[in-house]
């Protein structure tokens, strides 16, 4: 029988769509590479419901804006689900104990700064880089907080920077945001039009 993992993300516009995206690649490639059934429980947001959509994924819409109620326990609850994978900023304990008696096996999708003890299993992407990925040249030695970034044409690229936005969704759990500003007040000589947008997590 084919097993079937059920998402509950948060995607609000005080969330942003970071932890929508986040599940929707791991759906995907559960999808391409396990031939696994995936469903999603989300908010109702336009851009998920649309992009669901479009990667032919079935979804159901919470009217709760995390998973912190009985109600939407309930509503996320099918007794087909051999996983149940919650990626949200918040999360309630009697959320996931409703789960817990009903023997449904949760895996919580955390940020470094969040927790929650009572879940099965435990992933943990923003704590640590993952190390294969320098071979694939992503994470921050190919960024501009990388001294070798600066080295490569610095010239074209000091003239070039005017305008700098920076966001990383709802929150920063590595104080990236005032790192690069720091990078780009150090390595260019100018005035620079900077802006940065805050979530309601930060610190």
């Amino acid at each position: 029988m084919t097993k079937q993992i059920f998402f509950r993300v948060s995607v609000t516009n005080k969330t942003g769509i970071g932890h929508f995206i986040r599940s929707l690649s791991l759906a995907t490639a559960i999808k391409k590479n396990l031939n696994f059934k995936t469903k999603f429980i989300i908010n109702d947001n336009k851009f998920a419901k649309k992009t669901l959509k479009r990667n032919k994924i079935p979804f159901k819409i919470s009217n709760y804006s995390y998973p912190t109620k009985l109600e939407d326990a309930k509503l996320s609850y099918d007794k087909k689900a051999d996983l149940l994978i919650v990626d949200s900023p918040i999360i309630k304990k009697k959320w996931v104990r409703y789960f817990f008696k009903k023997e449904i096996k949760i895996l919580g999708i955390f940020s470094k700064t969040n927790s929650i003890n009572s879940v099965d299993y435990e992933l943990r992407p923003e704590s640590i880089l993952n190390k294969s990925s320098f071979k694939k040249k992503f994470g921050l030695k190919y960024s501009l907080l990388s001294k070798e970034y600066w080295k490569k044409s610095p010239k074209k690229k000091k003239k070039n920077i005017n305008n700098v936005l920076i966001t990383f969704g709802g929150c920063d759990h590595n104080d990236l945001s005032s790192k690069f500003i720091k990078s780009l007040n150090y390595n260019i000589k100018k005035k620079l039009n900077i802006n940065l947008v805050i979530g309601q997590f930060y610190n």
